[in-house]
């Protein structure tokens, strides 16, 4: 019922979010491998995302420009024709924060009684737990609070995920 647009849209999630009081860290939306080029050589410490299509590559993140190069030969050759036309969320980074997550099940904004939540290093590792809702961080918490009334609007029954960088001040970055 229309509740992956959540997971596949990422920009107007977002928006959305960002509509619910939910902090958005800094993204931009870069359209075409040739742009996407332009901005990583402009902007170190990137995090690459791509909606859509999310099963043509992986999130990563782009310390600097010559790192990443050859991974964008490879992404470049493997979109072929549609090179120009994919749409990337770039997001910048947000220093001196842990990555946590949560994963479970909502039924029109009702979660699990159960859930697992961890800690996330980028391209290194997740470390998981399951244990009760109410042992998922306040955070975390608080933003699946908020999209409440989004997945009963759209009658959401299934599986989702909530990220967030968490900072030493406590905010709650998506």
């Amino acid at each position: 019922r229309m509740g992956e647009e959540l997971e596949l849209d990422r920009d107007a999630s977002k928006k959305h979010m960002r509509e619910l009081g939910i902090d958005i860290g800094p993204y931009a939306v870069i359209k075409g491998m040739d742009a996407l080029r332009e901005h990583l050589q402009a902007h170190e410490n990137q995090y690459v995302k791509i909606s859509r299509f999310r099963g043509d590559m992986e999130s990563f993140k782009a310390a600097r420009y010559d790192l990443v190069e050859p991974l964008l030969d490879e992404l470049e050759h493997r979109f072929g024709a549609r090179k120009q036309q994919i749409e990337f969320i770039v997001e910048g980074e947000i220093p001196d924060a842990v990555e946590v997550g949560y994963d479970g099940f909502t039924v029109d904004g009702q979660f699990a009684a159960t859930a697992t939540r961890g800690i996330e290093v980028k391209d290194r590792g997740f470390i998981m737990r399951s244990g009760p809702y109410t042992d998922v961080p306040r955070q975390l918490r608080d933003i699946n609070a908020k999209l409440t009334p989004t997945f009963e609007q759209l009658q959401y029954r299934g599986f989702f995920s909530t990220e967030a960088r968490i900072t030493k001040d406590g905010t709650a970055y998506v």
